[in-house]
């Protein structure tokens, strides 16, 4: 971003280079003061304050057109000390609260999921233990450290607000002190604590956690057992089977889909940046779009449908009578992911999220474009830059979203097709049967069971990036 000596004659020619959502023109004579342009030639003054405890505010002082230059920069002095007085009084408030009073601010100002929110709590409070009750300005690095080592080792005495003796029901170890570290961070991080030495939970590094967990792949060769495996099983755990498989869905995404997201003329399933409503679906800062839902899917569904109720919310509810208008839990895959292992139909060590690595891997084969195979997997974050997909420049906007719907579209189609050809569902083609059985894919798995054999732990593929 330039910084230059703004003059009245300078500033109406600033412009946005191609490319980019907005540039900003920073002032050399008034600190603080920039010229922010959009790419439709739309420029205004604003003001830039860097907070006591070193974060960033911005906002916008008025129109180019409504002000002169010489009121732009008296403004931004007048800006710059309210934002000072007020920064002081903030940070003299928030620090004198406790770590425990910080995160129920935090897990409101933000919209952390219930289960999210539970599990930082639970940490916070139980691997905590004095840190929880205590103000955040009063927190030291050291403090930290020094409970961090006993969660390590289990030593350690969390804090519980109907006891004050120890209670030795939650065992440590190195990923529950490394947790500890992280969610601790996330919150003093809220409130304020973000500059270099304030937080006390920054630059700590963590605790090796053993090697990572392989991350398996559906070999091509066991689709047909998996077919057959769930025709014995009720329309439900089928539908919760194929759901996220042929969406590449999360396990949490796939619990919480609603019927009024799904448009089942169009076939798609939409997506906004609310946090709460699309969990586990895609990052809050790419914008709302329709994600493209394959057809095979799509008349499942259809048939689900007609045998709910009108008024029922989610697709998969709580089978659960205590949880009665609630989700399904995102566990219930697990379990019966876990009992598909124990028929020997899906090999050991396999997870729900193997469908995300599955559909990665095969996306990669089938198509070999990284964007595609983002997209494919709703992972992809740089929205605005003008990346291409199949050589057409894409933006956010409602015509980039409908075409990056109408162009995905038939990508899940391919992909859901290829499923259930390799399911034997349909008669299997020539292009799948040479890619999936006889090319690159029976490649990758003879590379793993030749580093199986050499007592190697080694990815199947990088699906681990996804």
């Amino acid at each position: 971003m330039p910084s230059i000596v703004l003059t009245d004659q300078e500033v109406p020619k600033l412009t946005c280079p191609p490319g980019k959502r907005s540039e900003l023109y920073y002032d050399k004579i008034q600190r603080g003061l920039a010229v922010q342009v959009t790419p439709n030639g739309v420029s205004s003054y604003v003001v830039q304050h860097r907070t006591q405890t070193g974060g960033k505010k911005q906002c916008k002082i008025g129109s180019i057109s409504e002000m002169t230059l010489a009121d732009a920069r008296a403004q931004a002095v007048r800006e710059g000390d309210k934002y000072l007085a007020a920064d002081g009084e903030r940070t003299k408030v928030v620090t004198k609260r406790t770590l425990g009073d910080t995160f129920e601010d935090y897990i409101k100002a933000k919209n952390i999921i219930a289960e999210n929110a539970r599990r930082y709590e639970q940490v916070l409070k139980v691997y905590g233990g004095p840190l929880w009750t205590m103000a955040i300005k009063e927190i030291t690095s050291k403090a930290v450290l020094d409970q961090r080592e006993k969660v390590k080792l289990g030593t350690f005495i969390h804090w519980h607000e109907k006891h004050t003796s120890p209670i030795p029901t939650a065992k440590g170890g190195p990923g529950c002190a490394n947790d500890l570290v992280e969610y601790g961070s996330m919150v003093c991080t809220y409130a304020g604590l973000s500059a270099p030495g304030q937080n006390p939970f920054r630059g700590i590094d963590a605790f090796p956690t053993g090697e990572p967990r392989e991350k398996l792949v559906i070999e091509p060769t066991l689709w047909p057992r998996i077919y057959k495996a769930l025709q014995r099983r009720s329309y439900r755990e089928r539908l919760m089977f194929w759901t996220p498989c042929l969406m590449g869905a999360r396990p949490l995404a796939a619990a919480r889909m609603k019927w009024a997201r799904l448009d089942l003329e169009q076939g798609s399933y939409h997506l906004t940046a609310d946090k709460l409503e699309c969990a586990g679906w895609k990052p809050a800062t790419s914008p709302e779009w329709q994600y493209p839902v394959d057809n095979w899917l799509m008349s499942m569904l259809r048939e689900q449908q007609e045998w709910v109720q009108p008024d029922e919310v989610w697709v998969f509810p709580s089978s659960q009578s205590k949880k009665a208008g609630s989700p399904m839990g995102e566990n219930a895959l697990g379990r019966l992911f876990d009992s598909l292992i124990e028929e020997g139909v899906l090999p050991a060590g396999m997870t729900p999220y193997s469908f995300r690595y599955t559909r990665g891997t095969y996306s990669e084969v089938m198509f070999g474009n990284t964007l595609v195979v983002q997209r494919m997997l709703n992972h992809q974050t740089d929205w605005g830059k003008g990346q291409k997909l199949h050589g057409s420049a894409l933006r956010a906007t409602p015509g980039y979203i409908v075409t990056l719907t109408n162009t995905v579209r038939p990508l899940v189609n391919k992909y859901a097709t290829t499923i259930k050809q390799l399911c034997g569902i349909e008669p299997m083609s020539a292009e799948t049967r040479k890619v999936f059985l006889d090319g690159e894919m029976l490649t990758i798995y003879q590379r793993h069971e030749m580093a199986v054999e050499a007592g190697k732990n080694m990815f199947l593929t990088e699906a681990g990036k996804y």
